[in-house]
C-alpha cells in the first residue's frame, strides 16, 4: 500500500468528524462546459467559489495550488499535460471530483478512478443504490435506494482496482465511485444548464456537497491524525469524566 493509502486508511474516522452537509465553501477549477452543459451555477450556490477554465489550457506549468479541487462536468476534455495534474493529485495539492466527466476519460484513467479510459455514461432513472454509508461522503444515509431527483444519474463502468464503489445505479453500473489512494471522486449528478442548475433533491445535494467537501480536505499526516484523534477521544473521556 502507498503511503497515500496508509495515511487514508489512518484518518478515515477522523475525517468523518468533521464532515457535514454543508458546504465549507473549496475553491473549484472546473473544466469549460461541453454540449451546453454546465454545472457552475450549482457549484456556486452551494457556497462554493467556481473558476471555469479550458483544459487545454493547463499544460506542464499550470499552478494548481491555489484551487482545492478540479472537477470535470460532462463533455469535458483532458488537460494538455496530464501527468502535472496527476502530479499535483499525488503530492495532496489538489483533489478531483468528476460529474461524469465523458470526455476526460484518459485523465480519470490516469488518476486511477477508471481502470482504462473508457468514457462515463449515464443510467435512467435518476435513482442510486447506496452500498457503503461509511464512507464520509455517504455517512448517514441508509443502504438501499436513493431517489436522488434527477433524470438520470453518471455511471462509471469500469472503476481502478484501487477504488471503493460507494453506490450503483438501478442497472447495476458504479455512479458513486472513490479513490483508496488519492482525493478523486465520481459522483452520480453531471447534468445542469444555466438556465436549470438544479442538483436535484436533498439527497442528490448531500452527496455533492460531502463530495466536494472530502475531495476539498488535505490527508493529514499519520501524526496529525493520531493527534487529533487522542485529542478527540481525550475530550470524550472528560465529558464522561463530568457526568459521571
Amino acid at each position: 500500500m502507498s503511503r497515500f493509502g496508509v495515511r487514508a486508511a489512518v484518518v478515515g474516522t477522523v475525517l468523518s468528524f468533521f464532515f457535514t452537509t454543508s458546504a465549507f465553501g473549496a475553491s473549484i477549477l472546473l473544466s469549460v462546459p461541453g454540449s451546453g452543459l454546465n454545472i457552475a451555477t450549482g457549484l456556486a450556490a452551494l457556497g462554493n467559489t467556481v473558476t471555469v477554465s479550458d483544459p487545454t489550457t493547463w499544460d506542464s506549468s499550470f499552478d494548481y495550488s491555489a484551487f482545492d479541487v478540479v472537477a470535470f462536468q460532462a463533455a469535458a476534455v483532458d488537460p494538455a499535460d496530464i501527468a502535472n495534474l496527476v502530479a499535483a493529485v499525488q503530492a495532496d495539492q489538489v483533489g478531483v471530483v468528476a460529474f461524469n466527466g465523458f470526455g476526460a476519460e484518459n485523465t480519470l484513467a490516469a488518476l486511477g478512478l477508471l481502470d482504462s479510459p473508457v468514457s462515463p455514461g449515464a443510467a435512467f432513472p435518476g435513482t442510486i443504490d447506496i452500498l457503503n454509508n461509511t464512507h464520509p461522503i455517504t455517512q448517514g444515509l441508509p443502504l438501499g435506494p436513493r431517489p436522488l431527483g434527477l433524470a438520470r444519474v453518471a455511471t462509471y463502468s469500469n472503476p481502478g482496482a484501487d477504488t471503493t464503489t460507494l453506490a450503483n445505479a438501478q442497472s447495476g453500473q458504479p455512479s458513486l465511485v472513490v479513490s483508496n489512494l488519492y482525493r478523486v471522486v465520481g459522483v452520480p449528478y453531471y447534468f445542469g444548464t444555466d438556465t436549470n442548475p438544479s442538483l436535484g433533491n436533498d439527497s442528490s445535494a448531500f452527496i455533492t456537497i460531502n463530495a466536494i467537501n472530502w475531495a476539498a480536505t488535505p490527508i493529514p499526516e499519520p501524526s496529525t491524525a493520531l493527534l487529533i484523534g487522542l485529542g478527540l477521544a481525550g475530550l470524550g473521556m472528560r465529558r464522561g469524566e463530568r457526568r459521571a
